[in-house]
């Protein structure tokens, strides 16, 4: 039965930054099933769209890449995203996914990286262990993209900002680019704690 892997991440026109974060974590993910064929899919299509137009580069859609992988006899697929939640970029990989599942014999579906308590747990661990160590003047300010087509998607960033809150690390802050927690509460956090220095950094796969 021939397997196969399918690598499913937002994508990023920007060569440098596709070399440091989605060709990265290809080629970790290659390297960890190395008795399954390769195979990537981006769910941008501006995106996708620019990067053929600015560099003649073909990037498959899901709906590509299943086609493409059915078409090369794969029977066993293991379908693993990149993407930080299961927003909306994520369900509609899953809904793809099962439109095309017929078409193989066994299909599973890895989670992106944050679905429950212990993996939001473990990433405020990762976080804080980045933060340097902050002096009573400083603040860290972390930016999430955001998913707001259900408010409770964003209930990862709530749920790492009350973790920091319990840790009694209000120099720590989450906050989103789109939808809620967005800006504001960045910048409410600054108005309270007047930090002298105010590190900025995303968090973001790209």
């Amino acid at each position: 039965m021939k397997k196969a892997i399918l690598v499913v991440s937002f994508g990023t026109s920007v060569p440098e930054t596709r070399e440091r974060t989605i060709a990265a974590l290809e080629k970790d993910l290659a390297a960890a099933f190395p008795d399954r064929a390769f195979y990537r899919a981006w769910t941008s299509g501006v995106i996708r769209k620019k990067l053929l137009r600015t560099e003649g580069v073909e990037i498959d859609s899901v709906h590509q890449a299943l086609e493409r992988m059915a078409a090369d006899g794969v029977e066993d697929l293991l379908v693993q995203p990149t993407h930080l939640l299961d927003g909306e970029e994520n369900r509609l990989m899953r809904e793809s996914v099962a439109a095309e599942a017929p078409n193989f014999k066994t299909v599973a579906i890895g989670t992106p990286l944050l679905m429950t308590t212990e993996d939001i747990a473990a990433l405020a661990r990762v976080m804080e262990g980045i933060c340097p160590e902050l002096g009573e003047d400083q603040l860290f300010a972390w930016m999430g993209h955001g998913s707001g087509e259900l408010k409770s998607e964003n209930n990862v960033y709530n749920a790492l900002n009350a973790l920091f809150a319990a840790k009694g690390r209000d120099n720590i802050v989450v906050g989103t680019v789109e939808f809620e927690p967005g800006v504001d509460v960045v910048l409410e956090r600054i108005r309270v704690r007047k930090p002298r220095q105010t590190f900025l950094a995303p968090l973001m796969v790209v």
